[in-house]
């Protein structure tokens, strides 16, 4: 694998570096560590000389030096490689540049950074999901090990793709995925006509049926495509809101990992679901990967 991390030294991306360890990595993996150098905020169009912002940058690049060296000497084992950046410019850009140029596999952010002008990672982390064609994992340190993963899948393409890249990363050996689908529940009764409730509520359970075994359908499906993986893996059908419920399972079966498309559809044709996984990155205690 190729994998980009970006650190700022903060101890957030220190959890990050910790949650890549947990994963059996194989061999051979390559890891382009990136700590971006910016113009602290206010410098921009600031009177003050050229000297003085080379000063601070100069200073901005020991800093990175030194967040570069101590992630490599975290993630370095046997059979791993290092290609380290220090570019200066606008963190979120410079990480996608150099994970489109290196042609790396994942991209992995810490969750926030540290305040002052030395953080990137809490609004760079958003922007980087946002904006990068690859997956990106928000990785926060893992509290059990890594041994459960919450896979979200609704049907998309996106969540197709998310689950054929989960069935290639590497997890530990007793780690289980709890595959889930979340149904939308089923509007309430509004008529005005009282002769009507019995019809609606004929309408509302095959609907309702009809959800249950597309869910089923899709749940078998997502079993097959992490069949490769190794992995136990186990159902899980809920109804309510996709990113609460999401959230949920992964609270309730103390996840370290939610796993989950970009963009989905419900059942509702063209209904965009891109906000699940905005509110997942924003909202979730545990790592989070996107898969466009």
């Amino acid at each position: 694998m190729k994998i980009l991390v970006a650190t700022d030294g903060s101890p957030e991306a220190a959890g990050a570096c910790r949650f890549l360890r947990a994963l059996p990595l194989p061999a051979g993996t390559l890891f382009h560590i990136v700590s971006a150098v910016h113009v602290p905020v206010g410098m921009v169009g600031h009177p003050a000389p050229w000297q003085t912002i080379e000063v601070l940058f100069e200073q901005q690049e020991a800093w990175a030096e030194k967040a570069v060296r101590e992630a490599q000497q975290f993630l370095a084992r046997e059979g791993m490689s290092f290609e380290t950046y220090i570019p200066r410019g606008d963190p979120a850009p410079q990480i996608l540049q150099v994970a489109d140029t290196r042609e790396v596999d994942l991209v992995v952010v810490g969750a926030h950074g540290l305040t002052g002008p030395r953080s990137f990672l809490g609004s760079v982390a958003r922007s980087v999901v946002k904006r990068c064609r690859l997956p990106v994992l928000i990785a926060r340190e893992p509290k059990h090990q890594v041994r459960t993963v919450v896979a979200a899948t609704d049907g998309s393409a996106h969540a197709r793709h998310a689950l054929r890249f989960l069935s290639r990363l590497p997890l530990p050996a007793d780690a289980q995925i709890i595959a889930t689908h979340v149904m939308h529940p089923q509007p309430g009764y509004h008529g005005l006509l009282p002769g009507r409730y019995e019809e609606f509520q004929k309408a509302a359970e095959a609907l309702s049926q009809k959800q249950a075994e597309r869910g089923t359908e899709l749940l078998v499906s997502a079993e097959t495509a992490l069949a490769e993986s190794g992995r136990m893996v186990l159902r899980e059908i809920r109804t309510g809101d996709p990113a609460s419920e999401i959230l949920r399972v992964a609270e309730e079966r103390n996840a370290d990992l939610i796993v989950a498309g970009a963009r989905g559809v419900s059942l509702l044709e063209g209904f965009l679901m891109g906000s699940v996984a905005d509110r997942l990155v924003k909202q979730a205690p545990c790592s989070v990967l996107i898969v466009h």
